[in-house]
């Protein structure tokens, strides 16, 4: 039975997955990637990485926030005049808002 392993570069990788070099290189110091060495030139080597590999990373890592709370990197601060004004400029400026407040209003005395 003559069973073959397709193994990927790290610029490979990057370009499937549409990632960084940086990001997927960061991920093999980690160790969330596993990879095997192969000597290229005397003392040069490569970072292969199985197709197996690259699907159980992917299945493990998470596409949701950082952030414990749910917040995306999006999120906007600000107060219910302010708020307001955003929302009147964007319908004055045809464009379809997404913006929707998230918490209710805490009233500090």
């Amino acid at each position: 039975m003559n069973t073959t392993t397709t193994m990927y570069g790290i610029k490979d990788v990057c370009k499937k997955f549409d990632l960084s070099e940086v990001y997927v290189r960061r991920m093999i110091l980690k160790g969330k990637i596993q990879t095997t060495k192969i000597e290229i030139r005397t003392n040069t080597f490569k970072h292969m990485i199985t197709e197996e590999e690259i699907l159980r990373w992917r299945a493990s890592v998470s596409s949701r926030s950082r952030r414990e709370d749910g917040r995306s990197k999006f999120s906007l601060y600000s107060t219910l005049e302010e708020f307001e004004k955003i929302q009147t400029l964007l319908s004055e400026n045809g464009i379809e808002s997404i913006v929707q407040r998230t918490n209710k209003v805490k009233n500090i005395e």
